[in-house]
């Protein structure tokens, strides 16, 4: 008699959070919150809104989880078809009405198949009892809303997920799908590696985004790289059957770090070939199904889960983002909009990481075009976050995909000096995002994106009493004092002080650096924010230059077409003057020095922010020279004194 063995996949649906939590709240250690399913004649049974079964992979592409544990229980003499039957007869036990997340769970059902196939023997009893254990806590009160979601999730049956709770005559899959598996069989023919085995066991478990992979796996990745490619090019349009299937492979494929030059040149055939479709998407001469377009996004956002890959998808986020953009306001699918809301904020946290990567690495420029993907993703937020907020209906998913844009959003005016020259009136990005978050509980979208006091505002009223000086003028002599400052650290190396806040210098690994200074702080009752929590002031270099003081003069003549003294002194005392004042009454402010970054004070706290760019500048120099600057928009008409 023929044996067939039984594993038990294990999964954490809390995603490592009960492990890293629950020391702090339980006073012990709880591995995960699990869910299982049972491996049995290549397939795996699970409940979730009803019996289930699928491929172990299809499992992991759906749900986005991976099995933490596999656990062999046995073998089992139970013929298939017998085993099926025993399925139908306890499925009035397992529906969605009877579910129950102490009583009548995913773990009761695998436990109830395990004795049913290997003679009374079932799953550990750790994982049974978890679940009574776990969410009678403080821990388990948090996590049981996220744990009802992903039942929801599990309860709405999917894409070919075949139920067993009813007998049907009707096949698994419809004629043409197992056509399209004939054909895949055909072109894997020729491949030395085995789906079942290597994907699914080997590449996926193995990767852990690690940075390093061994040669054995290069070589088995090149070769799926190439196939990826082969199935692409024969079937990259919606209405192949093999399109879905393909989609699933790279997504996988995007977890495995690969940097071999020929991979990497695969890899962007591949992507130029999706993006060909979601352009002809967008145009409307071929039209994806909801189930395909998550998979193209879900695509694009593994894409940024490697940082061997986002690279090349981030070079590529002008052509994807309007497809992305498209499918958030005009599907009604409330996965695909999640999935969109995602892949935009991955977007905006991977153009701040590769502009600190290059900081690290003294790279002069970034390798895309920055200002052309803000603009698209500050554009298109806008008017996606407007229509949505029409609609908005208070559910977790719009919650959560209106958090995904607006924390981008917010991750860009934050970080990038061209996104905040970008949002003028006609953008009125904080507008539509504080009407989008009215019915949205627990989001403050005000706070993240804009200051109270910008710096228009401030140079404005600070030297509204300036006789013969107009508002733009004003600006004109403070921007001014961005490009000094600019000359002094980068090309001059100098230390300067700027009376009153503080100092600016250079560290020993040639970085530019901001000392607050004590009385400022002490006589405006601020506190100055640690970086990256090393408190107290950041050390100068031994060879920095000796301290010398904003020279006024030398600013006008040269930045401003021979400004007086008087008035670039008056303008820039009258503007910190005013600055201090706010922060002072804790009142949140930004005020700009561009190119070299922004001194930000709020609820009482001070810091400067260093732009990435100018950090770049910083570090690359290789040796300290003056140079003439080139003049900045200069005074309409000089006032005399």
């Amino acid at each position: 008699m023929t044996t067939a063995p039984v594993t038990l996949r294990v999964y954490d649906l809390s995603r490592g959070m009960a492990k890293q939590l629950s020391p702090a709240l339980l006073g012990k250690q709880i591995d995960g919150i699990w869910h299982t399913g049972v491996l049995v004649y290549g397939q795996e049974y699970f409940y979730g809104g009803g019996i289930q079964m699928m491929a172990p992979e299809l499992v992991v592409a759906r749900y986005g989880m991976q099995p933490v544990q596999q656990i062999p229980l046995g073998e089992t003499r139970v013929p298939r078809q017998q085993f099926e039957a025993f399925l139908r007869t306890i499925s009035p036990r397992y529906t969605a009405e009877t579910y129950d997340l102490l009583r009548n769970n995913c773990n009761n059902f695998s436990h109830e198949l395990a004795q049913y196939l290997l003679d009374g023997r079932g799953i550990p009893q750790h994982i049974l009892d978890l679940p009574n254990e776990a969410l009678s806590t403080p821990l388990g009160a948090m996590l049981r809303p996220m744990l009802e979601n992903m039942q929801r999730e599990m309860n709405a049956t999917v894409h070919r997920i075949t139920s067993l709770n009813k007998d049907s005559t009707n096949p698994v899959l419809p004629d043409e799908d197992i056509a399209a598996l004939e054909v895949m069989k055909t072109m894997l023919k020729d491949h030395p590696v085995d789906f079942a085995t290597d994907i699914s066991a080997e590449m996926v478990e193995k990767t852990n985004f690690a940075t390093d992979i061994s040669a054995e796996m290069v070589e088995k990745t090149s070769a799926w790289w190439a196939l990826l490619e082969k199935l692409l090019a024969a079937c990259a349009a919606p209405a192949s059957p093999l399109f879905f299937p393909t989609l699933g492979l790279f997504r996988i494929l995007l977890l495995v770090p690969a940097k071999s030059p020929i991979v990497l040149a695969t890899k962007t055939k591949c992507f130029d070939e999706l993006l060909r479709v979601a352009n002809q998407h967008s145009d409307g001469s071929a039209q994806l199904s909801t189930s395909q377009t998550i998979m193209m996004l879900s695509v694009l956002v593994n894409g940024f889960a490697n940082p061997v890959a986002s690279e090349l998808v981030l070079k590529r986020a002008v052509q994807f983002l309007p497809f992305a953009f498209q499918a958030l306001t005009e599907s009604s699918d409330a996965d695909v909009r999640l999935v969109s809301g995602k892949l935009i904020r991955n977007c905006c946290l991977a153009l701040q990481i590769e502009e600190e990567m290059l900081i690290r690495n003294c790279c002069l420029a970034l390798q895309i075009e920055e200002e052309m993907v803000i603009t698209t993703i500050l554009c298109g937020s806008v008017e996606a976050l407007e229509r949505l907020s029409r609609e908005a209906n208070g559910t977790s998913v719009t919650t959560r995909t209106f958090e995904g844009v607006i924390t981008g959003v917010a991750q860009l005016l934050k970080s990038f000096e061209a996104a905040r020259s970008l949002d003028e009136p006609e953008f009125a990005t904080v507008q539509i995002v504080e009407k989008a978050t009215l019915t949205l509980p627990g989001l403050s979208a005000k706070d993240a994106l804009t200051p109270e006091f910008a710096t228009v505002q401030i140079v404005e009223k600070a030297t509204l009493t300036l006789p013969g000086l107009s508002a733009k003028d004003a600006l004109t002599v403070w921007k001014a004092l961005g490009l000094y400052l600019e000359e002094q650290l980068v090309s001059k190396r100098r230390t300067i002080r700027v009376d009153p806040i503080g100092v600016f210098g250079v560290n020993e690994a040639q970085e530019a650096v901001f000392h607050h200074l004590t009385a400022f702080l002490k006589a405006n009752r601020l506190r100055e924010l640690p970086t990256k929590g090393i408190k107290g002031q950041p050390a100068l270099a031994a060879s920095a230059e000796p301290m010398t003081r904003v020279n006024a003069t030398e600013l006008g003549q040269e930045f401003l077409q021979n400004c007086s003294k008087e008035v670039v002194t008056a303008v820039l005392a009258n503007v910190i003057a005013l600055a201090a004042k706010y922060a002072k009454q804790e009142r949140s402010l930004r005020l700009s020095l561009f190119p070299v970054g922004e001194w930000v004070c709020q609820a009482g706290v001070a810091e400067f922010l260093f732009l990435g760019d100018f950090q770049r500048r910083m570090t690359a120099a290789k040796t300290v020279k003056s140079e003439k600057r080139p003049e900045c928009g200069l005074l309409s008409s000089r006032p005399s004194r």
